[in-house]
């Protein structure tokens, strides 16, 4: 993914809410890998913290 400078945040990094997404695919990549024919996967709840 190229990151421009619109998802950047003020502060000159890339938006937080980029990284969930990224993690959420991910996840969700994994999971669909081991399931079944018939099978998917949804996000019901999902919270990150930033330090």
């Amino acid at each position: 993914m190229t990151v421009i400078h619109n998802f950047h945040n003020g502060v000159g990094f890339l938006q937080g809410g980029f990284y969930v997404i990224l993690a959420d695919e991910a996840i969700a990549l994994a999971i669909l890998a081991a399931a079944g024919e018939n099978e998917g996967t949804a996000t019901i709840s999902e919270t990150t913290h930033f330090i």
